[in-house]
């Protein structure tokens, strides 16, 4: 776990390959499944996608401890919260 907070500088070559490797067989996966599975699954992953990108700036908006490159955006998200 305490991997996943580490910053993409922080990280070595192999790990940063390791860890996309490993999303990307995740997001493969999911695609599949939801595939499969059901026929308003194109519209259910980006959906999910997007509500829990949303949730996280608001998140950071509301909290702070955001990533530095997210700091514009979330300084907009949170100005319209104030």
């Amino acid at each position: 776990m305490s991997r996943m907070l580490e910053t993409p500088q922080s990280l070595t070559l192999p790990q940063i390959i390791e860890s996309s490797t490993l999303f990307l067989i995740l997001v493969l996966a999911l695609v599949l499944f939801f595939k499969s599975s059901s026929p308003l699954s194109k519209y259910f992953i980006p959906l999910v996608c997007i509500a829990a990108t949303l949730l996280r700036i608001l998140y950071w908006a509301q909290y702070g401890n955001e990533p530095q490159f997210m700091t514009p955006l979330v300084s907009i998200v949170a100005s319209w919260l104030s």
